[in-house]
């Protein structure tokens, strides 16, 4: 029974290490699959963008509705970006410039940013209802929404 436990153990073992391995770059292969995930929200994020600016009235109503195809994916990349992993480099990379930059120490929609926290700021239906990215030390800190609540 001893012999038993022993191999079980040493099987568990030699598995968790298998799915702990990292490739040759250091990242671990989820994180590989997330980042690729994150590249293609934010691609999605970046042809809605376009879609809005330059799009008829009709589409840029279905892009704006509340669970529309923009909606969801600013979601899903407020998920991912407010790991406090992504840097403001990569958010820019990944999404383009900000809508608006708001300097730490100013106020956003009548709440303060605090000193040494800059607010990336991207729309969603215009600069009402936003993604708020807060950067500290080059890092993306947080992910939050502001809704206007009309």
């Amino acid at each position: 029974m001893t012999q038993r436990r022993s191999i079980w153990f040493a099987l568990c073992c030699i598995s968790a290490a298998a799915l702990t391995a990292t490739d040759t770059a250091g990242a671990q292969p989820d994180m590989i699959a997330a980042a690729g995930d994150t590249a293609e929200l934010a691609r999605q994020y970046r042809q809605y963008r376009r879609e809005l600016q330059a799009g008829s009235a009709a589409r840029q109503a279905q892009l704006r509705d509340w669970r529309g195809p923009l909606h969801e994916v600013m979601a899903s990349l407020r998920e991912r970006l407010a790991s406090g992993r992504h840097t403001y480099a990569e958010v820019l990379a990944l999404m383009g410039p900000p809508d608006q930059t708001i300097a730490a120490g100013s106020a956003h929609n009548g709440r303060p940013v605090p000193p040494g926290t800059p607010l990336l700021i991207y729309w969603w239906r215009g600069g009402h209802d936003c993604l708020e990215l807060r950067v500290r030390a080059g890092l993306i800190e947080s992910a939050q929404w502001y809704y206007a609540g009309e």
